[in-house]
């Protein structure tokens, strides 16, 4: 029994000593988070200036374009679509452009928040009515037996692939009577977990963000499209070529992403030239993302993205090791979803960053555990997609030229 008491105290003067060692060393959440704020995201001192240095309108405006066909999330508890809709078209102020069916169009026009704008389009009943891949019902079906997930949906698929076109055709659609300066893919359920956003994207943030990926990129703003990634591409993309097939990897993240019109015309036409080929050879593509970062490879100066995972950022110096934290930059939720609290305001961030510090943590299943230590979450750089490539593949990489066929560059 003294024994036992014994290894019991060992153990918690070690705990306490340990806890100690942490806060003493990194228990300054919220002096480094404002000071990084201040340096990735500066005040300006002039905003009417700065914007009048920006080659769009005046006052940017911005888009978000979305998808929901409930005939493909059927499977899924009327509880968590109705938080996926609140969340969305309840909460978020932007202007959206909504595909849907005919029969759900009412009930999205009532979850709307008050004096958001919204335009539901009801041209097409399934994701294989659009145009580059009506008629491909049967190929798509055929591909389900390349697909290791669990549950393959064709129409799934259909969805996913359609996202390029979505945005095209409603960045067209809205040009005649309105002018936006940026125009973002958003799925439906990106905003699954509690959030404070409204006014989102910030389109200050937004003004930052691109003039920064003109200077990484030597390229206009208007060329630039923007895609958040998670994980790095594996090692063995170092050697990838076209006809190896899509990249299958966790890294661009297929949830958001979009640009200024040219680039958004510019993204549309490449997806689709890789995509039918692709098709064609009988690759899978039934993940968009596999497409995505095909293309980042293949063209990384017109990619401008966010990190959260990247290994070599500033905003990463001086925490504790990942497994005593909630999260490569601090308590910022769900690392795949970072892009959404960094293309927010800087008070915006400040309100999520403390509910996430609060009681918010606890709804991270990755983040769950009482000995963990919360560090409010810390503002990271832009990065090119060739800055994200050399990071992971290495210095020397170089970007693969298109060879397969010619594309707009």
């Amino acid at each position: 029994m003294r024994r036992l008491r014994c290894k019991g105290l060992t153990f918690l003067a070690a705990f306490a000593a340990f806890n100690l060692f942490i806060i003493s060393e990194y228990i300054q959440p919220r002096k480094v988070a404002l000071s990084l704020d201040l340096v990735y995201d500066p005040p300006t001192s002039n905003p009417a200036q700065d914007l009048a240095q920006v080659p769009f309108s005046s006052t940017p405006r911005v888009l978000l374009v979305s998808a929901l066909f409930p005939q493909i999330d059927q499977s899924l508890s009327q509880d968590k679509v109705a938080t996926w809709t609140k969340n969305f078209l309840g909460q978020i102020e932007t202007d959206i452009y909504l595909y849907t069916t005919k029969k759900a169009a009412p009930s999205v026009h009532a979850a709307r928040v008050p004096g958001g704008k919204l335009i539901v389009d009801t041209s097409f009943a399934s994701p294989f009515d659009v145009h580059p891949l009506r008629g491909r019902r049967l190929v798509y079906e055929r591909m389900r037996q390349l697909d290791p997930s669990d549950n393959p949906s064709a129409e799934r698929y259909a969805l996913r692939n359609a996202k390029p076109f979505f945005l095209e055709r409603a960045t067209q659609n809205v040009a005649a009577k309105a002018h936006y300066d940026y125009v973002f893919w958003v799925d439906f359920n990106a905003f699954s977990e509690h959030h404070v956003y409204q006014n989102w994207p910030d389109t200050t943030r937004l003004q930052q963000i691109w003039k920064e990926g003109t200077s990484l990129t030597d390229r206009r703003r208007e060329d630039l499209f923007f895609f958040p990634v998670n994980d790095g591409p594996p090692k063995e993309s170092g050697s990838w070529t076209e006809d190896l097939g899509p990249i299958d990897a966790h890294f661009a993240e297929g949830s958001f992403f979009g640009g200024p019109p040219s680039a958004v015309r510019w993204f549309a036409s490449m997806f689709y030239a890789y995509h039918n080929h692709y098709l064609t050879l009988g690759f899978f593509i039934g993940q968009d993302d596999t497409i995505y970062n095909s293309l980042l490879l293949l063209s990384p100066s017109r990619f401008i993205t966010v990190w959260a995972s990247d290994p070599t950022a500033p905003a990463r110096g001086g925490l504790p090791p990942s497994f005593v934290t909630h999260g490569p930059l601090g308590a910022c939720g769900s690392s795949s979803k970072y892009y959404q609290w960094w293309l927010s305001d800087r008070a915006t961030r400040e309100s999520m960053g403390e509910w996430w510090i609060g009681h918010g943590a606890e709804d991270d299943k990755e983040a769950v555990g009482w000995w963990k230590v919360r560090i409010a979450c810390r503002l990271t750089r832009v990065l090119s997609a060739e800055q994200v490539l050399r990071t992971a593949l290495g210095s020397r990489w170089k970007a693969t030229l298109p060879t397969m066929f010619r594309l707009p560059t």
